[in-house]
C-alpha cells in the first residue's frame, strides 16, 4: 500500500529529507456568511501558490475535510490545483480526514492519489436544491 509513497519518506543514515508542503482545506465550500468565509478560490489561492512554488518539493499534500457547498467554487479550486500541479510538475497527494463529500470530493479528486481512513465519509451524494417544486 505504501509503495507509491516510499519516495516521499526520509532516507536512511542522513540522506536528505524530502519536503512536502501541506495545505489544509477545511470547511464548507463557498461564502457561509458576511463574517465567516468558507473555502473559496480567493481564500485558498495564496496557500496553494506558496505550496506549489517550493522547488525542492516533489509533491504537495492537501488535507481535505469538507462536506461540500458551492459547486462553482469547488470546480474553481479543483481547476487551480490541477493547473498548478502541471505548471510546477508536482504530484498532488490528498489526505481525507472526516469527510470529503459533494464539492469536498470534487476537490479531493484533483489529487493524483487519495488516501482516506476507512471511517471517512467520501463521495458525492448529488445536489440538493431547497425550494418548492410546482407541477408542470
Amino acid at each position: 500500500m505504501l509503495d507509491g509513497y516510499r519516495k516521499y519518506l526520509p532516507g536512511k543514515w542522513g540522506k536528505s529529507v524530502p519536503i512536502v508542503p501541506v495545505v489544509r482545506l477545511h470547511g464548507v465550500i463557498g461564502q457561509t456568511s458576511p463574517f465567516r468565509t468558507g473555502l473559496t478560490l480567493s481564500s485558498v489561492a495564496q496557500s496553494l501558490e506558496r505550496a506549489f512554488s517550493i522547488k525542492r518539493a516533489p509533491a504537495v499534500a492537501l488535507i481535505v475535510n469538507s462536506p461540500g457547498g458551492s459547486p462553482v467554487q469547488a470546480r474553481l479550486i479543483y481547476t487551480r490545483i490541477r493547473a498548478l500541479a502541471e505548471e510546477h510538475s508536482k504530484e498532488v497527494l490528498v489526505f481525507i480526514e472526516d469527510v470529503a463529500a459533494s464539492g469536498g470530493y470534487m476537490i479531493a479528486i484533483a489529487g493524483d492519489e487519495i488516501i482516506a481512513d476507512p471511517s471517512s465519509i467520501v463521495g458525492s451524494i448529488g445536489v440538493v436544491f431547497p425550494g418548492s417544486a410546482s407541477p408542470g
